[in-house]
């Protein structure tokens, strides 16, 4: 049958990063933000004198937390062209959009079609593999 899924089917992707990169690279972002804010926490926790050895990560921790914040909204406006153009790279989103892998542009799920977590996990390596 000619539309039987099978690792190797490539689809063109629309230019520049993706919806899934986006919001990785604003997670790590957020969460360097994040753990920079806990730094100054507990160094001023320590003792309130230490503030001075605050200020960097102070600054680390708003540059990372507001970085989040943009890509996250980047990753929201690539998620709405990435629909647009009939695909989504984010797996748990939208079961109506084919799901491509990000990196390669292949084929993992076609739209409508439903599949278990290990079911879609098994594609996703089986698309690596064939890379």
């Amino acid at each position: 049958m000619a539309d039987e899924w099978r690792p190797g089917i490539r689809r063109e992707l629309l230019p520049g990063r993706s919806e899934a990169e986006l919001a990785g690279l604003s997670l790590g972002a957020a969460v360097a933000g994040m753990t920079a804010a806990v730094l100054v926490l507990v160094l001023l926790f320590l003792d309130a004198r230490l503030w001075v050895w605050a200020l960097l990560p102070s600054a680390v921790a708003v540059a990372g937390i507001a970085a989040g914040g943009l890509l996250d909204r980047s990753a929201a406006r690539r998620q709405v062209r990435e629909a647009r153009a009939g695909y989504t790279t984010v797996a748990a989103e939208r079961t109506d959009l084919e799901y491509v892998e990000a990196r390669t542009g292949q084929l993992v799920r076609r739209a409508g079609e439903l599949l278990t977590t290990y079911e879609l996990r098994a594609r996703l390596s089986r698309v690596r593999a064939a890379g």
